[in-house]
């Protein structure tokens, strides 16, 4: 059995709901156990009444490969059999999606729960090495009017 130690975590508590989010970090860290974390910051498109960043801290441990699949499927990644990503998941950097936030309570404190939900179907998956590849959406030209 682990323990955590989240009054170094710090932040609000996020009202419960679904958001529409956008990546724009993600650090890797080292913890006090034998594995990496992954500190995923989301960036809500339409904070309205809500702090406009919310982070999700993510172990690189075998237990939680669950988590990590949820959120490379959101971002529309293939997370199937074995797959293949940089070291610092720059491929996930600019990808829009939605989470759920829910709420519970550790040891007499309110926490957060962050759920990455699927995009919406599976055409919209695409592999990691494509997704680096592709180029980022510009806006079309304008048609003159007549």
């Amino acid at each position: 059995m682990s323990d955590y130690d989240f009054n170094k975590v710090g932040g609000k508590i996020f009202p419960e709901g679904v958001y529409d989010v956008m990546v724009t970090d993600i650090l890797r860290k080292p913890t006090n156990s034998d594995f990496l974390q992954r500190i995923v910051t989301l960036e809500l498109t339409d904070p309205v009444g809500v702090p406009p960043v919310i982070k999700d801290y993510i172990s690189e441990s075998e237990k939680v490969l669950w988590k990590i699949q949820r959120l490379f499927k959101a971002c529309g990644v293939e997370s199937e059999g074995k797959v293949t990503m940089s070291d610092d998941w720059k491929e996930l950097l600019g990808k829009e999606f939605q989470i759920q936030v829910t709420t519970r309570e550790y040891k007499g404190k309110k926490l957060n729960n962050i759920e990455y939900l699927p995009i919406k179907s599976p055409e919209e998956i695409v592999d990691a090495d494509e997704l680096a590849e592709q180029p980022k959406k510009k806006n079309a030209p304008k048609k003159k009017k007549k």
